[in-house]
């Protein structure tokens, strides 16, 4: 160690190793300033997200089950039979044949007590509305006409139907005053009067009527086919 005198003071002097390098710790500073910085995005990409904010309007959605519309009937089909020919005291049994010219088909409780066909209204009130078809061979021929009623005119004797042509006729089995001439159109199915003035076809949720079937073939047939079917439809409406 080496000293000196300088204005009264004694600075001394005294050689050893060197003293560390202040670079060092810099560098771990460095280091560590640089890890905190990469951490950083880290964190707040994984920070909690809170609630969706509260928007100044709300709406909820409702739903409301109503009855609806519906029908039955019953049995989904039947064969006329119990036919005759001719009128008042000349009529003759045809047996379950249709005979030319104008024979007589029916299908109704005076031959059998389960020959009638039974329609219920469905859950809600509705108006029951029937309306009729044409016949159609088996052969895709020909087919017969329904006349009478709001369709074509019987072009036949004494308004009977003419030729390719026929009539239907459906009668309600239970007072039998609801007598409705059918045509293709529907028409009110007066079956179903619930009492209701004015409206009788309306029918209340769950009512039933029965009706019996009635038909006048032609005076006759261009098609030969040994059978012809046709349809009935009843449909509930408002």
């Amino acid at each position: 160690m080496n000293s000196l005198s300088l204005f009264g003071f004694r600075v001394s002097l005294e050689r050893g190793a060197p003293a560390a390098s202040p670079a060092r710790p810099r560098r771990r500073v460095a280091r560590a300033v640089g890890i905190l910085a990469a951490a950083v995005p880290l964190a707040v990409a994984t920070a909690p997200v809170g609630a969706s904010a509260t928007g100044t309007t709300g709406t909820v959605s409702a739903t409301v089950t109503t009855e609806t519309r519906s029908i039955t009937v019953s049995p989904a089909s039947f064969t006329y039979a119990a036919c005759v020919i001719g009128s008042g005291n000349n009529q003759t049994s045809t047996g379950s044949t249709l005979a030319f010219p104008d024979g007589l088909c029916r299908f109704s409780p005076a031959q059998g007590p389960s020959n009638e066909v039974t329609i219920t209204n469905g859950a809600a009130t509705a108006h029951i509305d029937e309306s009729g078809a044409d016949f159609v061979p088996a052969d895709a021929g020909t087919d017969w006409t329904l006349c009478g009623g709001a369709g074509p005119v019987c072009t036949g004797t004494n308004n009977l139907p003419g030729r390719d042509q026929y009539a239907e006729q459906s009668l309600n089995t239970v007072t039998a005053n609801s007598f409705i001439l059918l045509d293709n159109n529907l028409q009110c199915d007066a079956s179903f009067a619930s009492g209701a003035t004015n409206d009788p076809c309306l029918a209340n949720p769950s009512q039933s009527a029965t009706e019996a079937f009635f038909m006048t073939g032609p005076s006759a047939s261009t098609d030969n086919s040994g059978s012809f079917s046709t349809t009935i439809t009843w449909s509930a409406v408002p």
